[in-house]
């Protein structure tokens, strides 16, 4: 009887392993550390400064756009974007730019400051902010950052081209958001 034990033990036992809970992996940290601070610029105007960092082991590839970042309005707020917002759907656009990129290797950080007076909107599909209309805002107004950033670089036209078209910019794009801050308009 009791060597039967045994065998029915030792027949269970892999069974009995694959019931035992095991630890999943947690879901992978955000490899890049956005965060905005609002505050006054040296002549009075309102300025958002911008750090971005690379917390990752790898090197991640960030847009190299002298048109970025771009200001958007998003939900009452505003946002600005170190990225490519999707087209909007009911336009048509004959000439899409593919912005390339820059490596940001672990470790490294980029600092930028974006002034919101005058204020001015624009987007990936828009004219350069300086040459869109000035948009007034008052009082409180929630503003968030976001930067994209992929794994692998967007090189220019002459050079091979991993990324072709706009479908393919967003779907190598992830997107790092800070976390929403409060600006005080006039």
């Amino acid at each position: 009887m009791r060597s039967r034990g045994w065998i029915y033990l030792l027949l269970l036992a892999p069974l009995l392993t694959a019931c035992t809970p095991t630890e999943t992996p947690s879901a992978a940290a955000e490899p890049l550390r956005v965060s905005c601070t609002p505050a006054t610029g040296e002549d009075g105007e309102i300025v958002v400064r911008v750090v971005i960092e690379n917390i990752s082991d790898d090197t991640l590839h960030l847009f190299d756009s002298h048109r970025m970042p771009y200001v958007l309005e998003e939900d009452g707020g505003l946002l600005i974007l170190y990225g490519v917002n999707p087209p909007d759907p009911n336009l048509e656009y004959y000439m899409i730019e593919i912005p390339t990129t820059k490596a940001l290797p672990p470790g490294e950080r980029v600092e930028d400051t974006v002034s919101l007076t005058p204020l001015r909107l624009g987007d990936h599909y828009s004219l350069p902010r300086e040459r869109n209309s000035v948009v007034t805002r008052h009082g409180a107004v929630m503003v968030q950052c976001a930067v994209g950033w992929g794994y692998t670089p967007i090189l220019p036209p002459h050079e091979e081209q991993s990324v072709q078209n706009i479908t393919q910019l967003l779907e190598w794009q992830s997107l790092s958001p800070a976390e929403v801050i409060q600006v005080q308009f006039p």
